[in-house]
């Protein structure tokens, strides 16, 4: 999907929800052309969530960052770059956990107005939890996705749950027929340790499967590897523990 439009004054966006920020890049502006943040910034607290049941339930800020092309209130002819970063990583969480089961084809129960809290197959951080620590509170530690419906690499949402310590997905509808990959976006998640990725229908792991070097579990059972992948070693992944080496199973099709 294209996401620039316009050609003489083209604006360009970018960013998602439940991502890090969204923001925009204007470019074309003449110099000199006045900007009144403190109106820009009066607009943006018109439009946000207030958390009062009749909007999303995220509640944000909204702060507006000129990053280039606006200096002492004046444009100065260079692209205008914006940004809003995205505070409520929490509500993130939520939106992502939605959108990787819609994605997969899940026969989910989660709604995003109801609190993460009471979600089937989700563990959220809480003071006392070994590994917990303040900015992971109320977050994603464990969540489980169970018999969906896929053709595609695991979903790329998945990247935005940065607090979890655990992912289980797990049988896929028809999988032996399947000769599916990883996909690269789980990789980004260095601190996993513990990973299923079962009955999924996976043939080969991503180049940068090796990034998730934090693994002390991993389990990539009634898959259609035809050997095992060469990436699973010892060098590779230093922290699966003894015990855990044998529990790191992967089918291999005759």
């Amino acid at each position: 999907m294209k996401n620039t439009f316009g050609s003489a004054l083209a604006l360009t966006i970018f960013g998602e929800s439940h991502g890090r920020a969204i923001g925009a890049v204007l470019d074309g502006m003449a110099a000199g052309v006045p900007v009144d943040e403190s109106f820009l910034a009066a607009c943006m607290d018109k439009r946000r969530a207030r958390g009062d049941g009749l909007s999303t339930p995220r509640v944000e800020a909204d702060n507006v960052q000129l990053l280039s092309g606006v200096v002492n209130g004046h444009t100065t002819g260079t692209a205008i770059a914006l940004m809003i970063e995205n505070q409520n990583t929490r509500s993130g969480d939520s939106i992502a956990l939605l959108a990787i089961a819609r994605t997969l084809g899940t026969n989910s129960s989660w709604e995003n107005g109801e609190r993460m809290d009471n979600w089937d197959d989700v563990t959220l951080w809480e003071e006392g939890m070994a590994g917990y620590t303040p900015e992971k509170n109320g977050r994603v530690k464990y969540a489980r996705f169970f018999m969906f419906n896929t053709k595609e690499e695991l979903p790329f949402e998945v990247q935005y749950l940065t607090a979890a310590d655990e992912l289980n997905f797990y049988s896929n509808v028809n999988a032996f027929l399947k000769d599916l990959t990883t996909g690269e976006h789980i990789t980004k998640l260095t601190q996993l340790k513990r990973l299923t990725i079962a009955a999924y229908g996976l043939v080969s792991l991503d180049k940068n499967f090796t990034a998730l070097k934090n693994l002390e579990f991993l389990d990539l059972s009634s898959n259609n590897f035809q050997k095992i992948p060469d990436e699973i070693n010892p060098t590779n992944f230093p922290k699966l523990l003894t015990d855990s080496v044998a529990e790191t199973t992967v089918r291999v099709v005759e």
